[in-house]
């Protein structure tokens, strides 16, 4: 694969990570927070093994071989499904319900952040004078959005929308700890396998939460076929085509393609919030804007060996 057709896979995969902020939020206006996760990674996790029992049939490509994990690990990974999966898009998804989308997109600068901290915590890896400057001018965008948040209502009531603002911020630290921690394990078993272990561990939490909706008779089963379409999408687009695309691709692309495709993720976000969703564009938010964009490109600024 030559490096036009991996920037372009790996934009295709940002650009449509892009639009679950506004696919998110219209699920929200129908459905409850928790719900959304409960429909939503089942379908993932059953997409991920069909797709794992389709290679192993097939034999599966010889450049990528497939144990079955150790006992203790697939305990492990199935743990860090709850953290990482199941936690982390609980806390997102009510705090995308409380937001706009255009400020869940950008809150992505957290992800950097978490993990910059979090691998010199955990790998004890040094972060370079880029990527140091990356963190501190994220750090300011963050805390620039969520008080510019504070300060008015945008249809959501001021201090409702900077929580929210704070639970995506705070949701991102569980996706970090996975990009960490997930490390040790794609070293010994393949990245799909790992995923889908974590993402079946993630169903301890939505299992319970949607025969709780569905025996209590709160399911709402009168939404409009948007929002339940909506969570398909996220389902199989951006939670199992997107996965595919992006760690396929970066096997064999440099990986400051991978980190430019970065840019597509906030910018679509937050341009399909503001004009399709009709999310108010104020000095205040383009300010954290350009802040969050700055970081995200210090970020990616190759380090001095």
């Amino acid at each position: 694969m030559n490096r036009l057709t991996s920037a372009a896979l790996l934009f295709l995969a940002n650009t449509l990570w892009g639009t679950s902020y506004v696919v998110a939020k219209v699920a929200l206006d129908q459905l409850p927070a928790p719900l959304i996760g409960a429909i939503r990674f089942p379908i993932v996790a059953a997409l991920l093994w069909l797709i794992i029992l389709v290679r192993r049939l097939r034999g599966g490509p010889a450049r990528e071989p497939d144990p079955a994990p150790a006992a203790g690990d697939t305990w492990k990974l199935l743990g860090l499904g709850v953290i990482s999966v199941a936690a982390t898009h609980l806390i997102s998804n009510i705090g995308q319900s409380w937001t706009t989308a255009t400020d869940a997109s950008l809150m992505i600068i957290g992800e950097v952040i978490f993990t910059t901290v979090l691998g010199a915590l955990i790998l004890h890896e040094r972060p370079g004078p880029w990527k140091k400057i990356g963190v501190v001018i994220g750090a300011a965008g963050a805390v620039t959005l969520i008080y510019t948040s504070a300060q008015g209502s945008d249809g959501v009531d001021g201090l409702l929308r900077a929580a929210g603002d704070s639970l995506v911020l705070l949701g991102l630290v569980g996706e970090s700890l996975y990009s960490i921690v997930g490390t040790f394990f794609v070293r010994r078993y393949s990245r799909l396998t790992v995923t889908a272990l974590v993402n079946t561990g993630s169903l301890v939490v939505w299992i319970p939460i949607l025969v709780w909706y569905i025996a209590s008779g709160r399911f709402p089963w009168g939404a409009d076929w948007t929002a339940f379409a909506g969570v398909i999408y996220l389902a199989v687009i951006n939670s199992v085509i997107c996965f595919l695309i992006w760690f396929g691709v970066l096997e064999s692309a440099p990986a400051n393609v991978g980190a430019i495709s970065l840019f597509a993720q906030p910018l679509v976000g937050a341009a399909l919030g503001l004009t399709l969703l009709g999310d108010r564009l104020t000095p205040s938010l383009v300010a954290g804007a350009v802040l969050v964009m700055a970081a995200l490109f210090f970020s990616t600024l190759p380090e001095r060996k």
